[in-house]
């Protein structure tokens, strides 16, 4: 595994920086444990720092701990009784807990010598929550405990920055479950059928980040439906969870077609088989992993046949729906809206209408070429030599392709999940072309 390559995944990656937090100047054996964890957790990939075998002898002790610990990924704090008093490791426990409460990073915690929690909190380390921690009696041995630790890192999901927004999106969620307890937590762990090593980890420290991940990962599965109502018993925001798991019914894979080619710099035509334009919007969303200040969608009015009325009308339309919300001018080229990309919904339903649909996009192209035209082409996607007899040689067919009942179907998903959480939400009605 090269040194940019993260565990369980392919090259290109940055490794996990795993910290290791000890006091183990008083206890041999607790040294013994940490480098025994150090060495089994670089053989499943991860970059490690233990402070004695770690530490530049050229530079200074403390500032590169420091600079360890704010700049982890990830941290084990082994703690031996004899350590307990010692004034470092209460700083590193102190600024281990800051970390997890702005970011909640993954931290296993190790207690030595039969130690339990209320010897913690008599020693003020009560800032750690070793609820769910790794406990061993005088007996143990090193080698099982780095091997316990180790599968403990198996659920440590994959950088957050290799994927800006969907880190972004796991975020918002995982701040929505900050409400929720830790046994919380583990009651909709089991409500989601998770087995209990799972479980166990979803009411840990990084509990929330890793049922944010499973809520996301379950495309509105059944036993979504279960697990929402205790959390609606418990969150005061549980509408906000309902809006941000809104598009994950929506096919990943039929999502990537809406993301924006940035180095590019033009707008995408895409062709979407719907029926209802919230189908679209739900496909921009998980394509943009509904990070809402990134992507503004215009939906307008059924295209019509004839080619003059129907690219003058469209354009009217877009110019009065992107002056309320982008202030653009009346006149000349419509300038690009900093940070944010703009879908334009077009419903396009009969054969006639359909070729219509170029010379509407090369009005729009004239005067914003930025914009992403979404044309919502209902009774199913054209084959790849369609789009050529449209002029839409660059057009972007999305597949799989749904039909009307998985349409409506991921809609009725989308109404009970609203619906486990007290919420009203209507069925959205399908579009109707008037044109012949």
């Amino acid at each position: 595994m090269t040194s940019n390559e993260s565990p369980g995944e392919g090259g290109g990656r940055t490794q996990q920086r795993v910290f290791i937090s000890h006091g183990s100047k008083e206890s041999p054996f607790s040294w013994q444990v940490c480098e025994e964890i150090q060495l089994a957790l670089k053989g499943a990939g991860y970059a490690v720092f233990l402070d004695r075998s770690s530490i530049d002898q050229r530079a200074g002790w403390e500032d590169q701990i420091r600079r360890q610990l704010a700049g982890c990924h990830a941290a084990v704090f082994v703690i031996a009784r004899r350590a307990l008093t010692r004034a470092w490791v209460r700083r590193e426990a102190e600024i281990l807990r800051q970390r997890y409460d702005i970011e909640d990073i993954f931290l296993v915690v190790v207690l030595l010598d039969d130690l339990r929690p209320e010897d913690l909190e008599e020693a003020e380390l009560s800032v750690l929550n070793v609820r769910q921690a790794l406990k061993y009696g005088e007996t143990a041995e090193a080698g099982p405990i780095a091997a316990d630790v180790v599968k403990e890192f198996a659920e440590l999901p994959p950088l957050p920055h290799e994927d800006e927004l969907t880190c972004e999106w796991v975020e918002r969620i995982s701040a929505i479950l900050k409400l929720a307890s830790s046994s919380d937590l583990e009651t909709v762990a089991r409500l989601l059928g998770l087995e209990e090593q799972q479980v166990r980890r979803a009411g840990n420290f990084n509990g929330r980040r890793f049922l944010a991940r499973t809520l996301l990962g379950s495309g509105l599965g059944e036993t979504v439906y279960e697990a929402l109502p205790h959390l609606n018993a418990v969150l005061a925001r549980s509408d906000l969870l309902a809006e941000e798991m809104e598009p994950t019914w929506v096919d990943e894979q039929a999502a990537r077609a809406f993301v924006p080619d940035e180095d590019a710099g033009e707008g995408r035509v895409i062709l979407l088989n719907a029926s209802i334009k919230q189908t679209a919007e739900h496909h921009i969303g998980r394509a943009m992993r509904r990070k809402t200040t990134r992507y503004l969608n215009a939906p307008l009015n059924v295209l019509r046949p004839d080619e003059e009325e129907s690219t003058t009308l469209v354009i009217d339309e877009l110019r009065a729906v992107l002056r309320t919300r982008l202030a653009i001018p009346d006149d000349g080229e419509w300038p690009s809206p900093t940070g944010r990309h703009v879908y334009v919904l077009v419903p396009v339903e009969s054969r006639a209408c359909r070729r219509r649909l170029a010379a509407v996009v090369e009005g729009i192209r004239d005067k914003a070429p930025w914009l992403h035209v979404v044309a919502l082409l209902e009774g199913g996607p054209p084959d790849d030599t369609v789009p050529k007899r449209w002029g839409l040689e660059d057009a972007v067919v999305v597949r799989p392709a749904l039909d009307n009942v998985q349409e409506e179907s991921g809609h009725y998903k989308v109404q009970r999940l609203y619906e486990a959480v007290g919420r009203q939400h209507e069925m959205p009605e399908p579009w109707r072309a008037t044109c012949p």
